[in-house]
């Protein structure tokens, strides 16, 4: 969690001075800036939803519960992450209301990279604890982005 705190620090004061520093604008016009706020909201909605559906099975370091139950509704129902993707959106949604490249992909890249390893450990802890049923549920779900991954 606190390499992930770090890397989210170091990305947003990147992102930040690339706006003031370095202008590549996506594109002209404030309506990319509100665009990015509403999918910022989105994400944080996304978010919220899927810790609310884990209740008290949600942690910030990687654990499983002995009474660990294998969540499969809600936002779970299409995604495996739906915690990570809500965190991802958000992120997407800063850049774009930064209106500025390189703000957008150093939010998203790094962030996508301790993401993607995250979910990778959290996958195997899955699999060890819920065998077949995890891999079958995770044969109708995405992982994170739904139509891509």
């Amino acid at each position: 969690a606190a390499n992930l705190l770090e890397l989210i620090l170091g990305a947003v004061g990147l992102a930040v001075l690339a706006v003031n520093f370095i202008p590549l604008p996506i594109m002209q016009g404030p309506w990319i800036n509100y665009a990015g706020l509403v999918i910022i909201l989105a994400g944080m909605v996304l978010r919220f939803i899927s810790v609310r559906t884990l209740g008290k099975f949600f942690t910030v370091n990687l654990t499983l519960h002995n009474d660990h139950l294998l969540i499969t509704t809600g936002p779970f129902r299409y995604l495996r992450h739906p915690s990570y993707s809500g965190l991802l959106l958000s992120f997407v949604g800063l850049g774009l209301s930064l209106n500025n490249w390189i703000s957008l992909f150093s939010l998203v890249i790094p962030i996508l990279i301790i993401i993607l390893k995250r979910v990778d450990l959290e996958e195997k802890m899955l699999i060890s604890q819920f065998g077949q049923e995890y891999i079958n549920y995770s044969k109708k779900t995405w992982k994170l982005i739904p139509g891509i991954m």
